[in-house]
């Protein structure tokens, strides 16, 4: 099903590449310890941009980690070190991924945050929501409160998947323990959490689709193949070590009706994927899916080009860059690179050209941030190191015109490091 197209691309040394007309210029840095996951969404009854960041500290055994909150960050662009992250609050065990809740999903809007890893003491992870129409931010309100076991949550996505005309929150999950059974046997589900449509914001009832399926990253979209149309999940299975996609038979709704879900192998020769994210970045009209993936200690991203007919046609996979290597270090038991990946536009103005967009590239336990940069029309990148964190393990990044002066910026987290970096074209 799958077609290998190997681009010449190899991990190049720091510098920035000729063939961009963007050089990344570091506006400065800001402290806070154990940064990780950042995200930066507009409110839309101030249109001013929001930072919000994850912390997490492995060796705080039993102890709730902090989340924080820098309100209108792009109002202070001179001065990025005087930028004062406020503590929302202590709720829950190793705060992940942070995603958009638009109003029309409980009328509010607000944010998603998801919970929960691996390690001791960091087990029970949470669905929480917060309101971002007041400050304080109004919650948290745990919406998978009827977990009967610890489960670890990276990602949300809002989607009416029972038609009943209010959004569900569908994600993957993964059993977060480390007992012996889990080692050898880990619980893994792709399920949907169903909203009730009365307020409520608690005890939402779970419906598990698939399990032994995704674990951590997913993408929903809708494909059209022979003249049907198709909701799709792709799924990359960190911990099967596999790339899938599922959908419903003659175009079913699967959500609702399990017996109609059709489970594909897109790939299974990548190792452990981690990100999956699906973007049109050869500007085909398109989306092609982008996934991270680690095997036998080398990392590499790579980009699939999704078929007319994704039932029965080919799936040409592209290297995009390989090469990527972890920084050792002896608290870190399960090291991997690359992690997350972003879509940036070097300008507002770029973008409504159709412009190809770069990739940005978060090392992970390589210690650094990277930029991918298109050359011309063919599937060849180059890749330059934009941030070297001096730290062993980055945090994720946020791209966002934080502004509005039309130039992307750039905000990175160094985990190791206990930085936040902002960079600007």
């Amino acid at each position: 099903m799958i077609t290998y197209i190997f681009s010449a691309i190899f991990l190049l040394a720091c510098g920035y590449s000729s063939a961009s007309n963007c050089s990344l210029t570091k506006l400065g840095d800001f402290s806070l310890s154990d940064a990780a996951f950042v995200r930066a969404y507009k409110n839309s009854s101030s249109s001013k941009y929001n930072l919000y960041v994850s912390t997490f500290n492995a060796l705080a055994l039993l102890q709730k980690d902090p989340i924080y909150i820098v309100r209108d960050c792009g109002s202070n662009m001179d001065s990025i070190s005087s930028w004062s992250p406020e503590k929302i609050d202590k709720d829950s065990y190793w705060p992940n991924d942070v995603i958009y809740m638009s109003s029309s999903v409980l009328g509010r809007e607000g944010i998603t945050w998801t919970s929960g890893f691996l390690e001791p003491g960091k087990t029970e992870g949470q669905l929480s929501v917060y309101f971002t129409d007041v400050y304080p931010l109004d919650g948290p309100y745990n919406i998978a409160s009827l977990d009967e076991i610890n489960w670890s949550y990276h990602r949300v996505a809002w989607l009416d998947v029972n038609n009943d005309g209010h959004a569900d929150a569908v994600t993957v999950r993964f059993e977060s323990g480390l007992s012996i059974t889990s080692i050898f046997s880990r619980k893994k589900n792709l399920l949907w959490l169903e909203n009730p449509g009365n307020g409520s914001l608690t005890a939402w009832e779970q419906h598990v689709v698939q399990t032994d399926s995704g674990d951590v990253h997913f993408e929903v979209t809708s494909l059209t193949a022979a003249g049907t149309t198709y909701q799709v999940v792709f799924m990359a299975q960190f911990f099967n070590q596999k790339l899938s996609f599922l959908y419903g038979e003659d175009g079913a709704n699967f959500w609702t009706d399990t017996s109609k879900a059709v489970s594909v192998v897109l790939d299974d020769s990548i190792g452990k994927p981690w990100d999956l994210e699906l973007a049109d970045i050869n500007q085909d009209g398109k989306v092609e899916i982008l996934v991270s993936a680690y095997k036998n200690s080398v990392g590499s991203v790579y980009a699939y080009e999704i078929p007319d007919n994704f039932i029965m046609g080919t799936f040409t996979r592209h290297t995009l860059a390989t090469g990527f290597e972890v920084k050792w270090s002896l608290l870190n038991t399960n090291p991997l690179t690359p992690g997350m990946m972003q879509i940036m536009y070097n300008t507002t103005a770029d973008e409504t050209a159709g412009k190809k967009p770069n990739i940005v590239v978060d090392g992970d336990d390589a210690g650094a941030y990277y930029i991918l940069f298109p050359n011309s029309d063919d599937w060849s990148y180059n890749l330059v190191t934009v941030w070297n964190t001096d730290g062993t393990t980055t945090g994720t990044a946020a791209v966002a015109d934080l502004d509005g002066d039309g130039r992307y910026e750039l905000v990175a987290s160094g985990y190791s490091a206990g930085k936040v970096a902002v960079f600007t074209c």
